[in-house]
């Protein structure tokens, strides 16, 4: 309606006042809409709502985007018609104006007219003013015209006297037309100025219109960046895609050319169809999982192969092992290029990453030494600081082809403390190493050897420190390229602690220039692309974040453990922020800032004693604790890791028969322990009593240390009645939560620090060590703790392993609810073939969470499912231990149970192991007499069907059955 009506350009039958109407609704609906839609765009983005974009997100987007484009549309077409309009209005006023002109004139030509005779009918002759006329002389046409005005003007009067009615019509015309003519003007002076404003009116209208296409130019700004980022990321999949292509043509490629590896496919084929089974057999000394470089167990399958490998004659079967007990062999290269490099005759390495780990050590070995032999003087032990960092190949003049593949964009250097002892004294640097887990990470020193491989091959060699045989599998002589393969950028930024950035500036790189580390010749030319193809698929279809992104998935690990993280979100810096996040976990208060990461579970728990034994410490020297105070008194103390002595503090409790290390830990540094081994009510019971004889000069407890539920007996401590003891004697509680997982139990109430290692069923994968600690912000030690803890913390991470962490634990919370089922599943299967005092049977007892000390796991047990991925109610874990009455039948049972066999916990396939036998071989009686009994069988249960898992069990115990039978 609107547009033929502006666009209308007759004159007399125009609307205005309609059309400014119009006018009006359509520019505040334009407004509107356009408010509208600025409102629903920011609805919409997701960076905005905090939450991940999926397809339903890009849908909206994609809407908002074809309203915008249909509002320009509409708008554009708006102000079109206002142009129109705006030319007709002038057009007319042009026309207006002309007329009036016109019309001005009027008035001279009446005043002319006056003069005429015409128009001077009722006048005297001798009074008519002279007329233009009459200025020249008279011819004959002035003549008769004057003879005829005479003549008429006789005849008027001639008639008026004969009593005849004559109008003058020139008399009166003259005002009348002057009124209708002022009458007209103003007429057309009230339709100028309608005009007028209606023009004004149509000015501002188009005025606004600017300022709302103005917005829209913004919109379309933000849509083409967004089109933009959206063609450059469908520019890097294309390039993905080809690079993935190229790389599997090189893997069938190699594959074809590879006979044995087709024999073995063959191979496993054949024994896929001909021997069907839930787990594939692993040899001896394998990894588990099978093929896994990083791999944390090892297959163990047979009962004997426990025994030889305690006894020491397994000898180099074993490629691998758990990485606390056996040093992986890219750890032991590297040891041995630092070894070649700096040790003197007579000595041997160990390898840190960070200074304070190697101090540690060094501590650890003198004291041992000394407690040892009685001496007082200390043993040599020296700590070298070695800086990797690649060398540029531009520097070393190497061919371009080189130069673009080297790994020149990253300056931060890694950063490796070599400790050097004596050889006699490796055993005591191996315990040091085994308890507390602080050696550096098996990717670490991949890393290191990768690129002291790269430097060599720039420098060329300087000598034959290093046989051949221990160069790196993965090196190349043609340079050392970026983690993933040329796909991206550098993926390696080492993050230093304070203490390592304030060093580095002052130290000349080392570049290994030394070492002979140049592949030996015929050497395969594909092994540097394994390494290519290993990291290009683990980040392109593993989901591993790009090695960039090592801070992010730190903090992302934080805020899982946190509760603040729950599953596969969006991980970005600007996530909710700590302050406001909302935890999962039952404390109030807890944030990732509350979280510290560690390399493995036992080096989070033996930070958390040297953490414990120190804030003790500082408040009985009356030193108000902070985390500068703390800082300056670890640089006064002549024995910071408590590992020498005299101490001044009390001893700390180990309370339930925990795992090996961590009574080691406790006895070993600081003034040793209280050990309650059952960890039942009566030995809650004496624990009181002891806390009540103490003396008032007597150092007081530190610290109780105990595991939720324990292992193996999976027994569950009364943690409430803990707490009150906690208080009202003045110690600390540090909770291991590693077996009963927070997404089934909650303990962080009833303790000031929890632990946990993250290579359980956080990681689930069995390819990464990680391990956490978490402070609770309302205990009433917290602020201390937490001083001493930022004080005498350094992280020791290595990037790769959190990235690794970071992808395995997005779906730990309903990997757990399914493990948790099947546990149970299989824990009840074996229960009710349990001997009873009526009933002998070959299984002697089950140790499970449900069925031991069942009241206390249930009174920590969360009663509301964990986040938002599972409605599941929490479970009794993924563990459990079996009893039974004859060596013979345990033997039999775990030679013949069909699934992975080895150390550790947690995996998301079945595993089992005689625990008791692994980790305390050479003290079995001291073992069997706090109940930890030598035929126990240690099952961790994974995400397998349960109809079959039960079926592996039902086959195990009827062989077992029958081994047992008289």
């Amino acid at each position: 309606m609107f547009n033929p009506v502006a666009r209308r350009k007759s004159l007399f039958d125009d609307r205005p006042v309609e059309i400014s109407e119009l006018t009006y609704i359509i520019k505040h609906d334009i407004a509107g809409l356009n408010r509208q839609l600025a409102e629903l765009q920011a609805f919409t983005n997701p960076a905005q709502r905090g939450s991940r974009q999926n397809r339903a997100d890009e849908h909206r987007g994609n809407v908002v985007t074809i309203l915008q484009t249909n509002l320009a549309n509409a708008t554009t077409s708006f102000q079109e018609i206002l142009e129109v309009r705006t030319q007709n209005m002038k057009a007319s006023k042009d026309r207006s104006e002309q007329f009036l002109s016109s019309g001005n004139a009027t008035p001279a030509l009446g005043e002319q007219r006056t003069s005429s005779p015409l128009y001077n009918l009722a006048r005297n002759v001798p009074s008519a003013p002279s007329a233009p006329l009459h200025t020249h002389g008279q011819s004959t046409l002035q003549k008769r015209t004057t003879a005829s005005s005479a003549a008429a003007h006789e005849d008027e009067v001639s008639s008026a006297e004969k009593g005849f009615l004559a109008l003058n019509m020139m008399e009166t015309g003259g005002p009348q037309q002057q009124m209708m003519l002022q009458e007209f003007e103003d007429q057309q002076s009230s339709y100028l100025q309608q005009r007028s404003n209606a023009i004004e009116s149509i000015e501002s209208t188009i005025s606004e219109l600017g300022q709302i296409f103005g917005q829209l130019a913004h919109m379309v700004a933000q849509q083409g960046e967004t089109v933009q980022r959206i063609d450059d990321d469908v520019m890097q999949v294309s390039d993905h895609v080809e690079g993935a292509r190229r790389e599997l043509l090189k893997y069938y490629a190699s594959m074809s050319n590879n006979r044995w590896l087709m024999l073995k496919i063959f191979g496993v084929l054949i024994v896929f169809f001909l021997g069907p089974s839930l787990h594939p057999f692993i040899p001896m000394g394998e990894p588990i999982p099978p093929n896994v470089e990083h791999a944390v167990s090892v297959s163990l399958p047979h009962w004997q192969d426990i025994v030889d490998y305690e006894e020491g004659r397994l000898g180099d079967a074993m490629q691998t092992g758990y990485p606390r007990f056996f040093i992986h062999r890219s750890i032991q290269k590297l040891a041995s290029v630092m070894q070649c490099k700096f040790a003197r005759p007579g000595e041997n390495t160990m390898l840190f990453p960070t200074s304070q780990h190697a101090s540690q050590c060094r501590d650890f070995v003198r004291a041992q030494e000394a407690k040892r032999t009685g001496s007082s003087e200390l043993v040599p032990v020296r700590i070298v600081r070695f800086c990797v960092l690649a060398q540029k190949a531009q520097d070393a003049g190497a061919p371009s082809s080189v130069r673009a593949s080297a790994t020149n964009d990253s300056e931060t250097p890694i950063l490796l403390y070599v400790v050097l002892f004596p050889e006699r004294l490796f055993p005591l640097a191996k315990n040091f190493w085994q308890h507390t887990g602080t050696g550096i990470s098996s990717r670490l020193a991949d890393e290191c050897l990768r690129i002291i491989a790269y430097n060599q091959s720039l420098l060329g060699d300087c000598g034959n420190l290093v046989p051949k045989p221990s160069a790196p599998r993965r090196s190349s002589v043609q340079g050392i390229p970026a983690r993933g393969g040329g796909f991206g950028r550098s993926r390696y930024q080492s993050r230093q602690t304070d203490m390592e950035s304030s060093m580095s500036s002052s130290i000349p790189s080392v570049l290994g220039s030394e070492e002979h580390m140049v592949p030996e010749a015929g050497q395969d030319d594909d092994e540097e692309l394994t390494l290519e193809q290993a990291v290009f698929v683990e980040e392109r279809y593993g989901r591993n974040l790009p090695f960039v992104y090592a801070s992010r998935a730190k903090l992302a690990l934080r805020r899982r453990i946190a509760g603040t993280l729950v599953g596969d979100a969006k991980l970005d810096e600007e996530t909710m922020p700590a302050e406001n996040a909302v935890s999962a976990r039952q404390v109030a208060g807890v944030c990732e800032d509350d979280v510290f990461l560690f390399s493995c579970g036992m080096a989070s728990i033996f930070h958390a004693h040297q953490t414990v034994m120190l804030e003790r410490e500082l408040s009985q020297q009356g030193v108000p604790i902070t985390q500068e105070s703390a800082s300056k008194a670890l640089r006064k103390m002549k024995d910071p890791s408590f590992a020498l002595g005299p101490f001044s503090i009390g001893k700390s409790v180990c309370f339930g028969f925990p795992y090996t290390d961590t009574l080691k830990i406790l006895q070993k540094w600081g003034p040793g322990c209280h050990f309650f081994g059952h960890g039942t009510d009566d030995d809650l019971d004496r624990f009181e009593a002891l806390l009540q004889s103490q003396s008032a000069d007597e150092p007081k407890i530190v610290a109780l240390f105990c595991e939720f539920p324990s292992n193996p007996l999976l027994r569950s401590a009364d943690l409430a009645r803990i707490r009150r003891l906690a208080d009202q004697y003045d110690f600390s509680v540090v909770i291991d939560e590693t077996i009963g997982n927070f997404v089934n139990v909650e303990v962080l109430p009833y303790a000031d620090m929890v632990v946990s290692s993250l290579t359980k069923v956080f990681s689930g994968d069995c390819n990464v060590m990680g391990g956490s600690l978490v402070l609770n912000p309302t205990s009433r030690r917290a602020q201390s703790l937490r001083a001493v803890l930022q004080a005498n913390y350094q992280d020791a991470q290595w990037p790769e392993d959190s990235i690794f962490l970071e992808r395995n634990s997005r779906d730990f919370v309903a990997r757990i609810g399914k493990i948790d089922r099947n546990a149970e599943t299989i824990a009840d299967y074996l229960q009710a073939h349990c001997a009873t005092p009526t009933q002998p049977s070959t299984v002697r007892g089950v140790y499970y969470p449900k069925f031991v000390t069942r009241n206390h796991y249930e009174a920590c047990q969360r009663k509301q499912p964990y986040g938002e991925e599972t409605t599941s109610s929490a479970g009794y874990g993924g563990l459990f231990s079996v009893d039974f009455a004859t060596q013979a039948a345990a033997r039999v049972f775990y030679d013949t149970l069909d699934c992975a066999k080895g150390p550790s916990l947690g995996t998301n396939c079945t595993l089992a192991c005689p625990y008791t036998l692994l980790a305390h071989y050479a003290e079995l009686d001291w073992a069997q007499s706090v109940g930890v009994s030598p035929n126990l069988v240690r099952v961790s249960v994974g995400m397998e069907d349960t109809h079959a898992l039960l079926d592996i069990f039902r086959k195990a115990l009827e062989a077992a059955e029958k081994a047992d039978a008289p």
